[in-house]
């Protein structure tokens, strides 16, 4: 699989048209030994009427640290 990096921008505007996207924290890099990213299916975030803030805010209490990286970078696979 290959990803292309995007900002938090662009991530933004991808989960508002229900567009997969991937997070993972910044030192880490996506592919890489250590899979301690995830797929983000917008539709079911929006079927529980979660937003883009509080699903990002989630992920970086849970996975981002002072050895993974302190914020979550964002990626699109390509195809």
């Amino acid at each position: 699989m290959k990803f292309t990096k995007i900002t938090k921008r662009q991530a933004r505007k991808l989960f508002a048209d229900n567009s997969p996207i991937y997070v993972i924290a910044h030192k880490m890099r996506p592919g890489g030994p250590f899979h301690m990213g995830m797929t983000i299916f917008p539709q079911r975030y929006h079927e529980e009427s979660r937003t883009f803030d509080q699903m990002i805010n989630d992920f970086t209490y849970y996975n981002c640290s002072h050895e993974t990286g302190y914020y979550p970078a964002y990626y699109q696979e390509n195809n």
